[in-house]
């Protein structure tokens, strides 16, 4: 294989030709624009400049060499770029000998007849072709006369409805009105022949000279701005007074630099303090017009020194990041300044303590060395750049979307592998590179057969039942797609030992879902927060047991993670830091626990998630070999990328099925909560993905509901609060040498007799009374439960602190919020009382 020399090959094509065969590009100032082939847009961003041999997307933010646009656009490797490029090269011209593209011949007409020429509607048109579906209007234009007053070329100021900005140039062949192949000329020649001896102000942009006008002066410019400065003709300069107005930032600095190279005997208007403060990132003439009087605008002109003035000390103008190949992003409200560095990786600093290893974070030293310089004043200097841009900008972290599906407000769908987007993206986000995460989307999609066979494969697994296997397979397919839910459903698969756990989770859930596994014996929620990051994806907890005080914690933990991630209704998690500034985060996955144990401690967290129960099975060895076999078969790495392609180009589908499948819950199964939420997607899933219907009719939604939920019926929701007075009454108490439940106390106290023995009157009443009510419960005159308000022992026993008793107000038995009660001799006089049948 013959080698491919990388430099070799960039240096014999034209980046302008090679990307002109895919972008429709115009030339403007000196750069090719046009729409960006890499993202939806109907105003150009796209940038491709031939004298660097670069791109660059000021939307999307792709940018490159030529091989970086082939290799992107093409969606193949360096070899196979430098291929093609090699290949095509003979229909290109190489950059050695190609020559400069000489400006078109334009005709210079007279004023009166330019009128007719170059007509509003005309520019207008034209700027419609470049400027796509959503034009810029046409603000203003500028005539560029020469010494004879004739026209030659007009400047042309186009906006959108947000004050974005946009300058084109327009010329006469004799013909027709052209923009291509635009002269570059000087703009002002027609007055500098007029007014021989009058002072020049030159300055940058046709507005800044129509400023210029105003203060006595002759404002000088001409199209193309800085990067035409060694294509323009500056004779008709010669032999007069010139003073610079530079733009108060970078590239100002250069284009002043430059002038002054050809005219060192010009005299350089320094900045004004004062405007920098109203205008505080390029200031130019024209804001010193509209915040200075004239007579102190031209005074301060006045004052400038020569450049090559030993006096002279300009302030360095603030720094233009614009040109920077690093994006400043802003200051978020944890005090840190973030940035996308030049390899697209996310960096966050405090500016505080910004040091030179942060600035070579961002860009390679020698793009520092180049921009600023090498000695220590110029790193200083590229640090308070730094601070002074980043302080000007606010940032907000939850525009940053890291690898997964999401989902905008507005319903718009898209999916960040890590390098690429693809789907609806939304401008206003930053997609964050990360390593890159393939999952098959761009690969074939699953046939029906391919669905099936999957599905025959599982079912015939240990699941209890078939919504057992349902809510595995469902939970599965969606959970690569987490964030582009509306309701994330959590599962926990729950089963003794040798029931096939194991297989189901790495056969089923792990190929299928390609979560992140962690155990959650060990693993803490926050290394599980800093694992996942701004990703939205699947996370399975393995081992999730709460048999030890550890385990218990981090498991309630995670579980918080879990009911975080549900929704994005969601609050927010804030947490504090050490630096007292504090951290935000907002989860998009999809939970999966997997333990022995079925108990889920709190109402909230049962309301989230489904259980998949799994049965032991003494299936002969022959059997388990068998199911093996099938599951290997039907469960490969190809079948389920393919399940995940299909899932893809179906899951807004499957979002509105679940709509669908919401209401008929509600109605057939008269479930009614958050599990709703999660059994309608669920069911969604299935029936889109396994059943193949993706616009099912209503008979089949509710026959299918029936089949699931009759196979496995949805508990009654729980009340904590029921739960809380149980495990009250069931609480041990001691009198003499016996031990005995507040329960069965009660019932001493109201009857006389044990529980569960003979109607023989074998304990004092009032005795059993005084043990009640010294645990902070007692009887009211009709027998029902009375719970006393802040009492010491019931706090200890309920694990709570004062105001307890406001939980029991929501007791579903609840008969009175305060009603004096005699316990034992001692009447308290604010009890809440339930009605003791319903309590039981």
């Amino acid at each position: 294989m013959p080698r491919l020399d990388l430099a070799e090959v960039k240096a014999s094509v034209d980046i302008v030709e090679v990307i002109g065969r895919t972008v429709a590009l115009v030339e403007q100032g000196g750069d090719f624009k046009g729409l960006c082939p890499f993202h939806s847009e109907s105003t150009p961003s796209f940038s491709v400049n031939r004298d660097r041999q670069t791109f660059k997307c000021f939307g999307c933010d792709e940018g490159g060499d030529v091989v970086d646009f082939v290799r992107k656009i093409q969606g193949i490797d360096l070899r196979a770029a430098l291929e093609y490029l090699s290949e095509n090269k003979s229909n290109v011209v190489p950059l050695k000998s190609r020559k400069k593209i000489e400006p078109s011949n334009y005709e210079a007409v007279p004023y009166e007849k330019a009128k007719t020429i170059f007509t509003r509607r005309k520019m207008q048109e034209y700027a419609d072709h470049i400027f796509g579906k959503h034009p810029k209007k046409f603000i203003k234009a500028w005539t560029y006369k020469n010494a004879n007053g004739e026209v030659e070329l007009v400047a042309a100021r186009f906006e959108d409805e947000a004050g974005k900005k946009d300058v084109l140039s327009y010329y006469f062949n004799g013909k027709n009105l052209k923009m291509r192949g635009i002269p570059v000329l000087l703009y002002g020649r027609d007055k500098l022949a007029k007014f021989p001896e009058m002072d020049v102000l030159l300055v940058s942009g046709e507005k800044c000279a129509e400023a210029a006008n105003t203060l006595d002066f002759i404002g000088v410019t001409w199209n193309g701005g800085e990067k035409k400065i060694k294509t323009v003709d500056l004779s008709p300069l010669e032999g007069r007074n010139i003073y610079l107005w530079p733009d108060d930032d970078k590239p100002g600095q250069i284009w002043a630099d430059a002038l002054i190279d050809k005219f060192p005997a010009c005299r350089v208007v320094d900045h004004i303090p004062e405007i920098r403060k109203k205008v505080p990132k390029g200031a130019d003439i024209a804001d010193a017009v509209e915040f200075m009087e004239p007579e102190d605008a031209v005074k301060h002109i006045r004052a400038a020194l020569k450049a090559d003035d030993p006096a002279r000390k300009p302030t360095p103008a603030p720094a233009d990041s614009s040109t920077w190949p690093f994006q400043i992003l802003g200051v978020a409200d944890d005090g840190k300044a973030y940035f996308i560095s030049e390899t697209e990786r996310l960096h966050a600093y405090n500016l505080s303590s910004l040091t030179r290893t942060h600035l070579v974070n961002l860009a390679n030293v020698g793009w520092w060395q180049g921009a600023y310089g090498g000695d220590k004043k110029d790193w200083d200097l590229a640090q308070s750049d730094i601070i002074h841009v980043s302080s000007v900008g606010d940032f907000d972290p939850d525009r940053m979307r890291g690898r997964g599906a999401w989902r905008e407000p507005d319903g718009r769908i898209c999916y960040h592998n890590g390098k690429k987007v693809v789907g609806d993206i939304s401008e206003s986000r930053i997609y964050l590179r990360r390593s890159f995460k393939d999952i098959g989307l761009s690969g074939s999609h699953a046939s029906a057969e391919a669905r099936q066979s999957v599905f025959n494969a599982a079912i015939d697994l240990t699941f209890t039942t078939f919504a057992d296997c349902i809510r595995t397979l469902s939970w599965a397919v969606l959970a690569p797609f987490a964030g582009a839910l509306p309701w994330r459903p959590a599962g926990l698969l729950t089963a003794a030992s040798g029931t096939g756990k194991t297989t189901i989770v790495n056969s089923i859930i792990k190929p299928l879902a390609m979560p992140i596994i962690c155990s959650g014996g060990e693993s803490t929620a926050a290394g599980i927060r800093q694992r996942i990051g701004v990703d939205s994806c699947a996370v399975v907890v393995e081992e999730a047991e709460a048999d030890t005080q550890k385990k218990k914690q981090n498991r309630d933990e995670t579980f918080s993670l879990m009911r975080q991630s549900t929704s994005d209704d969601s609050p927010d998690v804030l947490k504090g830091t050490i630096d007292g500034k504090g951290m935000r985060f907002t989860l998009r996955s999809m939970f999966f626990f997997v333990s022995i144990s079925p108990e889920i401690d709190n109402e909230a967290d049962e309301t989230r998630i489904f259980r998949v129960n799994l049965s032991k099975a003494n299936y002969p060895r022959e059997k388990w070999l068998q199911r093996d076999r099938a599951l290997k078969a039907s469960i490969t790495p190809e079948v389920c990328a393919s399940i995940r392609a299909y899932t893809w180009v179906n899951i807004g589908a499957i979002i509105s099925l679940s709509e669908r499948v919401a209401e008929r819950v509600q109605m057939v199964a008269g479930i009614d909560n958050r599990a709703a939420f999660s059994e309608s997607l669920i069911i969604a899933a299935f029936i889109a993905v396994f059943k193949n219907e993706v616009d099912p009719p209503v008979e089949t939604i509710d026959g299918f509901i029936d089949d699931y939920f009759g196979s496995s019926p949805i508990e009654p929701p729980r009340n904590e609060t029921a739960e809380l007075l149980e495990n009250y009454l069931d609480h041990i108490v001691r009198e003499g040498h016996e031990n005995w439940t507040l329960r069965d106390v009660l019932e001493i106290a109201w009857t006389g007799y044990v529980p569960g023995t003979k109607n023989e009157k074998d304990k004092d009443k009032a005795v059993f009374r005084r043990l009640a009510g010294m645990h902070g419960i007692g009887l009211d005159p009709d027998g029902n439960y009375a719970i006393a308000r802040d009492h010491p022992e019931a706090m200890k026993i309920l694990g709570k602190g004062k105001g307890y008793h406001h939980q029991f107000l929501r007791h579903p038995g609840m008969l009175a919020k305060s009603r004096p009660v005699n316990m034992g001799g001692n009447t308290t006089k604010h009890c809440v009382v339930i009605r003791r049948e319903v309590a039981e």
